[in-house]
C-alpha cells in the first residue's frame, strides 16, 4: 500500500532552542524519544514564514479540503501567555517546534565550492546547539486527535548556518541575507513551495533542498 504524500518546506534561518538532534529526546519531563529542535524567528524585522504557511495550508486543504480554516499550526506566538511564563515563551518571536523518529541529516556550514551547496556535517563537527542558526526541511504533516485537527512539522534535514558578519555559528539577531545565503530564499516567491510531496517519515534519497 503506497503512503500518503505531503508537502514539503523549508524554513528560513531561525534561531535554535531545545536541541535534540544528535540524540532523540528521552529524559526529563517532555521527553518523547524523538530527534526535534524549537526555532525562533523575530516578529520585528524578521524572516518571511510565508513558504512554511503555505505548505501548512495546503497539507489541510489537500486532507479536509478547502473549507476547513480552524486548526492547530506549528507557527505559534511566542507572546501568547502560559501559566509558567506569563511574559511569553518567546516574547517578541514566532517559533515551531518541528521532530522525526529518524535521525535527520545535517549539512553545513560547510559549502562546497563547485555546487555552491552545504556539504554534510563532517563527523568532528559539534552537533547543533542551542543559539545556532539553523534551517529546516520539513513535511507538513497533518494530524486529527478527536474533533481537534493540526499541522506538526515533521523533520527531513538540518542545514547549519554561519552568522554572515561575525562568521560564527551562533548570534542574538536575525540578519535577513541569513536565509539567502544558504540555497534557496524562502522569501523569494518564484522559490515557494512548488507542491513537491514527501513520504510520511522518508527522508527524501537526493537529500533536503537548501
Amino acid at each position: 500500500m503506497a503512503k500518503n504524500k505531503y508537502p514539503r518546506v523549508t524554513t528560513p534561518a531561525g534561531k535554535a532552542h531545545w536541541v535534540h538532534l544528535d540524540a532523540p529526546d528521552d529524559s526529563g519531563e517532555y521527553a518523547d524519544g524523538k530527534f526535534k529542535v524549537t526555532l525562533t524567528f523575530p516578529k520585528d524585522g524578521g524572516p518571511d514564514l510565508g513558504m512554511v504557511e503555505r505548505g501548512i495550508a495546503q497539507a489541510v486543504a489537500e486532507n479536509w479540503g478547502p473549507k476547513v480554516t480552524r486548526y492547530d499550526s506549528p507557527i505559534r506566538d511566542g507572546d501568547e501567555p502560559t501559566d509558567s511564563k506569563p511574559q511569553g515563551r518567546y516574547p517578541g518571536c514566532w517559533y515551531l517546534t518541528a521532530k522525526t523518529r529518524n535521525k535527520p541529516p545535517i549539512v553545513g556550514p560547510g559549502r562546497n565550492p563547485a555546487t555552491g551547496l552545504p556539504e554534510p556535517a563532517p563527523a568532528s563537527q559539534e552537533p547543533p546547539r542551542s543559539g545556532d542558526l539553523l534551517r529546516l526541511a520539513c513535511i507538513c504533516y497533518p494530524y486529527q486527535a478527536g474533533a481537534s485537527k493540526g499541522v506538526s512539522l515533521q523533520i527531513n534535514g538540518v542545514c547549519v548556518c554561519l552568522d554572515p558578519e561575525t562568521g560564527e555559528r551562533g548570534t542574538n539577531d536575525f540578519r535577513p541575507d541569513v536565509a539567502a545565503d544558504f540555497g534557496a530564499d524562502p522569501s523569494d516567491p518564484h522559490q515557494a513551495n512548488r507542491g513537491r510531496v514527501f513520504e510520511q517519515d522518508d527522508h527524501d534519497d537526493g537529500g533536503p533542498a537548501f
